[in-house]
Formats: structure tokens, C-alpha cells, sequence
């Protein structure tokens, strides 16, 4: 993965890097976790310090791209769990889970029928 977001990135280019960051890093993932402190299952970190300083910077145009909230949204639609596959949602062929809005509308829903 390239962990340098240019300066110059549309929106569309921005969200999809930010996706592509989100699944390299997993479900540990949070816009305000330092790239440093990211560790591997074997115990080492997962970024070089060139890589990290690389993804502050990179972070921080993200959100200078998308404001302040949206990465968030990205964030939570990509890693929610999949637990709410017992509620009927489809999943998503992108990254193998429902999105908030399918689980928000699955459970309202299952409310509305019980």
C-alpha cells in the first residue's frame, strides 16, 4: 500500500485510500491512533518510522480533504462486525460486511416485527 495521500487527492481518491488504510490496518483501526503505535500479531510495529511520519501527514490531509466528521462514517461503515448477519442483512461485496445503514435498517426492522 502507498501510505502517501497527495496533497492534491479528490475526495473519491481520498476515500478510497482511506479504505485501503482501514483494511491494511484491520479492525484496530482509528484516525486518532499514531501510526507508531500500531503492533503486528508477532509484536513488532506494523510501521516503519518512515511510514508513520508518511501516515501522519497523510492523515492529516485526509482530513483537510474529507472535514472532520466523514472519516468516521468511512470508518464505521468498513469495520462494523458482522454480527448483524443474524438480522438479515445483506453483505456487502466490498469488504464482506453489512454497512451501518443496512444494520441501522435491519434492526429497525426486526423491532417493527417483534
Amino acid at each position: 500500500m502507498n501510505f502517501d495521500l497527495p496533497g492534491d487527492s479528490s475526495r473519491r481518491h481520498a476515500i478510497r485510500w482511506l479504505k485501503q488504510l482501514i483494511r491494511y490496518i484491520g479492525l484496530g483501526f482509528h484516525l486518532d491512533t499514531a501510526p507508531n503505535d500500531y503492533i503486528s500479531s508477532e509484536g513488532r510495529p506494523l510501521f516503519t518510522p518512515s511510514q508513520s511520519a508518511i501516515l501522519e501527514q497523510s492523515l492529516d490531509r485526509l482530513l483537510e480533504i474529507l472535514g472532520a466528521e466523514q472519516p468516521y462514517e468511512i470508518g464505521a461503515d468498513i469495520t462494523i462486525p458482522a454480527e448483524p448477519l443474524s438480522f438479515g442483512c445483506r453483505v456487502t461485496a466490498e469488504v464482506g460486511y453489512p454497512s451501518r445503514t443496512q444494520v441501522v435498517s435491519a434492526m429497525q426492522k426486526r423491532e417493527r416485527n417483534h
